[in-house]
């Protein structure tokens, strides 16, 4: 059980990584968000969502961080969205 407790621990340092790394994305959309409405572009960039999204056809676990990013992308046009 020793080696789940350390898997475990491992994980949670992974995921305080990965929190800190989303705080930083929604900061950068936040500032997106800004440029698009002071030059009235619009939130939903479809081609751009799709180069995002292929960068991760060659990935070995594809199907999963696609879905994942397809989340990310989801909140990123929802904060946008926020007044």
């Amino acid at each position: 059980m020793e080696d789940l407790k350390q898997l475990r621990e491992k994980i949670d340092g992974i995921d305080k990584e990965i929190v800190k790394l989303l705080h930083t994305r929604f900061d950068i959309v936040k500032q997106v968000k800004q440029i698009k409405a002071s030059h009235r572009v619009p939130i939903l960039d479809s081609k751009r969502e799709e180069i995002i999204l292929k960068r991760f056809e060659q990935e070995p676990y594809k199907r999963e961080i696609t879905a994942v990013y397809k989340a990310i992308l989801t909140v990123s046009k929802d904060l946008q969205k926020v007044k």
